[in-house]
């Protein structure tokens, strides 16, 4: 099997036989689906023009009937393999006789099933509240799951909200609580694949920053800390042995402790500082 190929392999088919069904399986990118590598192109008119029956097509994981005059299906494949690959996965039933195709059922036989799960914590006003709110939602997933499938969630929790202060640095904490809440509705349908921090703070930056106080004067230092090379130096010194000592699960639920690990203080500095604030701020 060939990894990549940009030869137009329909050109090559041969012409289809009268009175005989006539079946194309084809590996193909086909047009407009960019997020695939460009194998074998082609474009449906050329399917349409060659006059089979019916186009069984691969390469694009994600099932869809493109056309019906002919037929020319991506049946998907039949298992998500990550959570980039979301949703019900199958296989494709055609059922022939001498007239020609009577019908194209598709069927679900996937036995575990990945979504990306957002959750809106503009509601929240502190880490209960984050965590009870992730809960509610894991309901509403495993509710719209069939029982007879196992889930995989990556939960990302996103929204301009009080609580982004208060998680500012609890991201571990976090995660054992949503952890603990999949566990609670059961480890044998429900897995968190991994949960992702993405909330915004109520309080604008620039408005911290024309405040006259020591949290103005804090976001003047920080903002410059990027350039000043003997105080990330020093950073660096102080940080990397803990995080060297730290534990991989830890690491794995805090980005930010891999980024000092490999040396990009300037860039943990940067990430770090607008929660830094807020969570200072918050605490007037």
């Amino acid at each position: 099997t060939l990894s990549a190929t940009t030869e137009n392999l329909a050109a090559s088919y041969p012409e289809p036989v009268p009175g005989w069904l006539n079946i194309g399986v084809l590996h193909t990118a086909l047009e407009g689906y960019d997020a695939h590598a460009r194998y074998a192109p082609c474009t449906l008119d050329e399917l349409r023009q060659k006059g089979y029956d019916y186009w069984a097509l691969g390469h694009v994981h994600e099932h869809a009937i493109l056309d019906q005059e002919p037929w020319v299906v991506f049946p998907g494949n039949l298992q998500g393999r990550h959570v980039r690959e979301t949703g019900a996965r199958g296989a494709v039933l055609v059922m022939a006789d001498e007239t020609g195709i009577r019908s194209v059922e598709r069927l679900l036989v996937d036995v575990l099933r990945w979504q990306s799960l957002d959750v809106d914590a503009t509601a929240a006003t502190t880490l209960e509240d984050v965590t009870r709110l992730t809960g509610q939602a894991l309901d509403r997933a495993l509710a719209a799951t069939p029982d007879s499938l196992r889930l995989c969630a990556r939960v990302t929790l996103q929204g301009r909200t009080v609580a982004h202060g208060e998680l500012f640095g609890l991201e571990a904490q976090l995660r054992q609580e949503v952890l603990a809440q999949a566990a609670a509705r059961g480890a044998e349908r429900l897995w968190v694949e991994k949960i992702r921090l993405h909330t915004q703070p109520l309080d604008d930056p620039a408005r911290l920053a024309s405040r006259q106080d020591a949290i103005a004067d804090l976001q003047t230092f920080l903002d410059r800390a990027p350039e000043d090379e003997a105080l990330l130096k020093s950073l660096l010194d102080d940080l990397r042995p803990l995080v060297d000592k730290a534990p991989r699960d830890l690491i794995a639920a805090l980005p930010v402790l891999d980024g000092i690990r490999a040396g990009r203080i300037d860039q943990v500095v940067r990430a770090v500082t607008p929660d830094l604030l807020v969570y200072l701020a918050r605490g007037e």
